[in-house]
């Protein structure tokens, strides 16, 4: 055992120490100092008793000291104490203490803080009693091996009842200090995680939410680091190119491309890591591990963290190989047809031209009447298969040909029309109104138009009532920067059944003896190329009216849209 002194005890004892020297040998060190004069012994007294003096008064100041320094030790050590326990009992974690076997042998007063009870409320309990139902057998297990390992540190999460019934969620910090002397029990320190907890479930629900879009989404899902390593794949991804999840993880992505699409590839990939803000999706071949080719439709999309910093590529793959062989082969037969249509009327054309001009020679040099009749119909079913090949043509031309647009005279189409050889006979004792609103500039396709106007006209004056007179009038204005057009007439109408397939190709209705079933298709696959739209209202035997709403494009239409289709 190591004596321990203070500091005035030190200067006490060397004190004492040194006049006890000087006392036993004053003799000497008085003869050796004053080579022993007759005044040395008188000397002698005078210094025993200031030595004597001096050392009672230090001896009384020493223990004066000592009994200062102890209380105020005392004082410290109370102090001490009370800040202590203070920490204790304002800290947010929650100090216990309980023995072997789960009693609460100690609690902090912030429990009522944590849990809602008071020391005295809790005090007899075990931690058993406060755990949830369906934790408590965890926990007494757990609890036993707490007890059976001395010293080591546990961590421990529960939810522990509160005193209005609602649990909340703890973790705890325990170690086995039942040896040790002060302790003499298992130490807990706990603090309520009831908030993080309910995050970790939102985490963990949403993770799941979307691991079951991930995998149950009709198309291949995959993301890829920005390194080009494969993170995770669902199903339908390895549906789509052969392999499983685990060789997609094995393959450089680049390799399921065509060599030649490969830079495409690579440089779309770099264009959605650099931000581009019009992302769209891209079409390309695959190399499936069987070794076939498949059509794909691929989106790419940049994940980044809350900072904005790229973390990963969410590639989407679509299965368009079905869509896009069709699309090939309606692209190749459309070609075909479009050849065939063009080869036809080249060949056909020339014959017709020929019959007409036979036909008309055949009624100036015939004198006989009779005759003449034939001439005429002949020369009337000529002319409906040269409307009929032109309107054929024009089915081409509309889905074919680039949009130029350009400022129109709507009185001059519809005047050039009027005077044509189909019209002229019907024409000739018909009411017509046209009526363009003066001081505007009217720009569109006029070859478009053209064919929405004169099929628009055919039909109105074809379509009238043999006992009455024909009426129809055409207005053109501008009505909010669009062109509309309205055609109206006073003709036999269109029967309520036959509205919903007015624009059906080779549709007639009850008019079979009239048509060719061609115009109106033609009319709105016109309209519908210069993105406008057409409504028609028609009651039977007293009319129809056509309103036509087109675009009315200014000098900056270089940038408008052409094809809707083709688009």
């Amino acid at each position: 055992m190591t004596l321990q002194l203070t500091r005035v005890q030190k200067n006490v004892l060397a004190y004492v120490l040194a006049n006890f020297i000087f006392v036993v040998f004053y003799d000497k060190i008085a003869t050796l100092a004053f080579f022993a004069t007759d005044w040395a012994p008188q000397f002698r007294h005078y210094v025993e008793f200031s030595s004597i003096s001096i050392a009672g008064i230090l001896t009384v100041s020493a223990v004066g000291q000592l009994k200062t320094g102890t209380a105020s030790k005392t004082e410290l050590i109370a102090r001490e104490n009370e800040f202590y326990k203070s920490l204790i009992d304002h800290a947010g974690d929650l100090t216990a203490i309980t023995d072997a076997e789960g009693n609460i042998r100690f609690i902090a007063p912030n429990i009522f803080n944590i849990l809602g009870y008071s020391v005295e409320e809790i005090q007899n309990k075990t931690i058993f009693e406060l755990v949830h139902p369906e934790e408590k057998e965890a926990l007494i297990l757990f609890n036993a091996e707490v007890a059976n390992t001395p010293g080591k540190l546990f961590t421990y999460e529960a939810r522990m009842r509160h005193n209005n019934g609602d649990y909340i969620w703890m973790e705890g910090t325990i170690i086995n200090k039942i040896n040790d002397s002060t302790i003499k029990g298992i130490l807990t320190n706990a603090r309520v995680i009831t908030a993080r907890k309910e995050a970790q479930d939102k985490m963990v629900k949403s993770e799941q939410l979307f691991s079951s879009a991930f995998e149950q989404v009709a198309v291949g899902m995959a993301n890829i680091n920005l390194s080009g390593q494969w993170l995770r794949s669902n199903s339908q991804l390895s549906a789509i190119t052969g392999y499983s999840a685990a060789e997609l993880a094995s393959i450089d992505y680049h390799e399921f491309f065509l060599p030649a699409d490969r830079s495409s590839v690579t440089q779309y990939v770099e264009n959605v890591l650099h931000g581009e803000k019009e992302n769209k999706c891209h079409q390309f071949r695959i190399i499936r591990k069987d070794k076939s080719l498949f059509w794909i439709e691929l989106l790419l999309n940049l994940i980044n963290d809350g900072q904005q910093h790229p973390q990963y590529l969410v590639v989407v793959v679509k299965d368009i190989d079905e869509a896009k062989k069709n699309e090939l082969q309606l692209a190749y037969k459309k070609k075909e047809l479009n050849t065939f249509i063009y080869r036809s009327s080249h060949d056909l054309r020339g014959p017709i031209t020929t019959l007409l001009g036979l036909a008309e020679v055949a009624l100036l040099d015939t004198p006989d009447e009779r005759s003449r009749e034939y001439f005429r119909d002949f020369h009337q079913v000529a002319f409906k298969m040269e409307q009929t090949l032109d309107d054929l043509m024009a089915v081409t031309r509309i889905k074919d040909n680039k949009i130029t647009f350009a400022e129109v005279d709507p009185k001059s189409l519809i005047y050039t029309h009027l005077k044509s050889r189909k019209l002229e006979d019907i024409v000739r004792n018909a009411k017509i109104e046209v009526e363009v609103e003066p001081d505007c500039h009217y720009r569109t396709d006029e070859a478009l138009l053209n064919i929405v106007l004169s099929h628009l006209l055919d039909n109105a004056f074809v379509f009238g009532k043999p006992e009455t007179q024909t009426t129809v009038a055409v207005s053109f204005k501008i009505v909010d920067g669009l062109i509309r057009v309205k055609i109206a007439d006073n003709g036999i109408g269109i029967a309520k059944e036959d509205m919903a397939h007015v624009f059906d190709l080779y549709y007639r209705g009850k008019n079979t003896q009239r048509g060719s079933g061609i115009g109106l298709y033609l009319v709105q696959s016109a309209i519908e190329k210069l993105n406008g739209t057409i409504n028609i209202e028609s009651q039977p035997e007293k009319g129809t009216i056509v309103t036509v709403t087109i675009p009315n494009k200014t000098l900056d239409l270089a940038t408008f849209s052409t094809d809707p289709y083709l688009a």
